[in-house]
């Protein structure tokens, strides 16, 4: 099995005005990702709202989304559950369906202590079939997995690449020189990704890249497949409006789901307790797509 690398689209939920799940809009979004060429999905991420899904649509969201990508290009799952027992089951059912591999985070909310972050690793690690993200994000989960920690959890099997959140750029490059040979690295900020490739990551879980799909990649394929670090750094400015405001404005998925739609995708409403975005929350959102040439 090839390494995962690459910039894989998280994807959003297209949800009805009722909240269930449009499978159409799930449909059509990924048709038209695929026929951008993207290089990889990820599905039942935050930005998915994952935390709004019951168990069963979890499953059902993710045998979807597998079943229509038909191993067009790698999937990854986000089975993240605070308990290893339900995390390691999601991940194994994605597995039997042609998964590449499976997101993992940190227990939010639970408060553990670094040698319990790296038993819940180690206990999901020893019981799933696929290749495992592990995902530091500690304003989402509350913790930050320290580098000593990563590296223990870097020698477990099945552990192949790290989603790296913490909004650190030294975090990234410290884990590239000291970790490389056992952990990819992944950039898991819009407005970091060229800084992370810069500084030796090899991926990035790429918000942007639901209605902006060929400018992300092209920022990635310049800089890392090319080394055209010149070029890559201009088409990373163009992009970086869009992407600060991802990334401060609140209201991402609300603001991803409005950028779908003005740019003729299914994006739909959010679902509670998640509010609509403003009027001027919207305006910003035009302003900016009238202003960047997302192609």
């Amino acid at each position: 099995m090839s390494k995962l690398q690459g910039v894989f689209v998280v994807l959003s939920t297209p949800m009805h005005s009722d909240g269930s799940i449009n499978y159409d809009g799930v449909e059509s979004n990924l048709k038209h990702l695929l026929e951008q060429n993207v290089q990889g999905i990820m599905v039942c991420g935050a930005l998915g709202e994952y935390l709004t899904l019951d168990y069963k649509e979890r499953k059902e969201l993710s045998a979807f989304v597998l079943e229509k990508v038909a191993g067009k290009v790698p999937v990854i799952v986000g089975t993240i559950t605070a308990r290893a027992d339900l995390t390691i089951e999601l991940s194994n059912h994605v597995a039997d369906l042609g998964a590449a591999g499976v997101m993992v985070l940190s227990p939010p909310g639970s408060g553990i202590e670094q040698e319990e972050i790296y038993a819940y690793y180690k206990q999901v690690a020893e019981n799933v079939r696929l290749p495992i993200m592990v995902y530091n994000n500690p304003g989402s989960s509350g913790l930050d997995i320290e580098v000593d920690t990563l590296a223990r959890i870097a020698d477990l099997p099945n552990v192949e690449c790290i989603k790296e959140s913490s909004g650190d750029v030294k975090r990234v490059s410290q884990i590239v020189a000291e970790l490389s040979d056992k952990i990819t690295v992944f950039c898991g900020w819009e407005d970091m990704c060229f800084e992370s490739f810069a500084a030796g990551a090899k991926g990035w879980v790429c918000m942007g890249g639901n209605f902006a799909p060929n400018m992300t990649r092209d920022i990635f394929t310049t800089a890392v497949e090319k080394g055209d670090w010149d070029g890559a750094r201009k088409l990373y400015h163009g992009y970086l409006p869009v992407a600060r405001y991802l990334e401060t404005a609140g209201k991402v998925v609300q603001t991803t789901k409005y950028f779908q739609e003005k740019m003729g995708l299914t994006g739909g409403t959010a679902r509670s307790p998640r509010q609509p975005l403003t009027n001027d929350e919207k305006a910003a959102i035009e302003k900016l797509i009238a202003s960047v040439d997302l192609r």
